[in-house]
């Protein structure tokens, strides 16, 4: 991969000193938000004795604050170079003296050249947000269930972080866009290239115009030096009646065990929605149903979906067959509610042994199982009050209640209490 972006920097280098484009600033935005979260969370790890789980689970709370910076600057010839910086931290145990916790960091870094040579072709290189249809494969680069960093185990799943570092490509001949895409998802030793993840991605996305119905067709390759997970889907969403939202999504999913004599296996996916809101009567009300089935030998990608609050945060999206029920109303003109219900299925029981449901990031924690499928059901509200045009409180209230498919030694209820405020500008 990096030799192909070297070609393609080198190409791109070549030609512009033919053209001796000149780019000079003729717009700057600067935006950027600040939020603080008073977070309160009982039994994350379900009451576990196991020792990997022992980790101060059963009851954390803290205050989460994020500092973000963005500028736009829009350039000539199309040109137009955007910065981010971010600081995350959890008052009392990191600041901006210590080091690498508490920093500010880039949190975004590309240039995105629009018309690059035709004018169907836009072009977008560096640390950039990349998210691929629902988010099934790609939109987080550590998954949105844990990230690394300075709000550690306890809150990771709070962060903001989701930028890619990578090579992105969007053709537009309309009515049909082809996006290609380069990521470097993780660098071994820089010397040694094949203990690099890369991930490359081909997407066609056609709008036929009709009932607002968008079909996507996608290839994505996962290469590491221990397995390459092939990818093949499809997406099709649509309006058939006015308000009502419709999607549908299948993906083929093929492992190759490279390690292991090639060894091959295989998995898939199924994401179902559909969402009818009602603008015109009295609090807007909406109501979403969501299936999606993930079987057992799913391989998350970088994935960036949500079944439930706390359900992402302790477990991983994967063997997992999950019903969700979602109603949203603005019973005031500034608040807004929603209420989300969600009932989790294991695809294939375990039976008397242990299930990689990994709680934060410790890949050594482990739920002590048996051999039923139910894994349980969470209900969760959020309250946003919009106290002025860029300044928003919120409540968000949860609570998971375990299934028969976790043993009695760690069938706790999880819980949590967050109170936020946004500030946006």
């Amino acid at each position: 991969m990096i030799k192909r972006l070297t070609l393609v920097l080198a190409l791109a280098f070549v030609v512009g000193m033919a053209f001796n484009a000149y780019a000079e600033v003729q717009n700057v935005k600067v935006s950027g938000d600040f939020s603080l979260q008073g977070v309160a969370r009982e039994a994350f790890d379900l009451g576990s004795t196991v020792a990997a789980n022992d980790v101060g689970r059963s009851a954390v709370d803290g205050t989460v604050m994020i500092t973000r910076l963005k500028v736009d600057a829009d350039l000539t010839d199309n040109v137009m170079a955007t910065v981010g910086i971010r600081n995350e931290q959890v008052w009392g145990t990191s600041s901006r003296t210590t080091t690498g916790d508490g920093d500010f960091h880039i949190s975004l870094g590309f240039v995105t050249l629009k018309e690059f040579f035709y004018d169907w072709l836009t072009l977008k290189l560096g640390f950039q947000p990349i998210r691929l249809g629902s988010g099934l494969l790609i939109g987080d680069a550590d998954t949105n269930r844990v990230a690394s960093g300075p709000l550690g185990n306890e809150f990771g799943d709070l962060s903001t972080k989701k930028a890619f570092n990578g090579l992105v490509g969007v053709m537009d001949f309309n009515p049909l866009t082809l996006t290609l895409g380069a990521v470097k998802a993780a660098e071994g030793s820089v010397d040694n290239a094949s203990d690099d993840q890369n991930v490359f991605v081909v997407n066609a996305d056609y709008n036929t115009g009709v009932m607002k119905t968008v079909g996507s067709l996608y290839y994505v390759l996962k290469d590491t030096s221990k397995t390459d997970v092939n990818n093949i889907g499809a997406r099709v969403t649509s309006m058939p009646i006015e308000n009502l939202s419709v999607s549908a999504e299948y993906v083929q999913q093929l492992l190759k065990n490279i390690r292991k004599d090639n060894n091959h296996s295989t998995a898939n996916a199924i994401l179902l929605g559909a969402t009818y809101s009602m603008p015109e009567v009295s609090m807007k009300p909406s109501i979403g149903l969501d299936y999606a089935r993930l079987s057992r030998n799913w391989d998350v990608m970088y994935e960036d979906i949500s079944p439930a609050d706390i359900f992402n945060a302790i477990t991983p999206n994967t063997d997992a067959q999950i019903i969700g029920a979602t109603a949203t109303a603005k019973p005031l003109e500034d608040l807004s509610v929603k209420l989300r219900y969600m009932n989790a299925q294991l695809v294939d029981a375990v039976g008397d042994t242990t299930l990689p449901l990994w709680p934060f990031s410790s890949a050594t924690s482990y739920y002590n199982m048996t051999d039923s499928k139910g894994l349980g059901n969470e209900v969760d509200l959020h309250l946003t009050y919009d106290y002025t045009e860029d300044v928003k409180f919120g409540l968000m209230l949860g609570y998971f209640k375990p299934g028969d498919a976790f043993d009695e030694t760690n069938r706790k209820a999880a819980s949590q209490v967050i109170g936020s405020m946004k500030v946006t500008f």
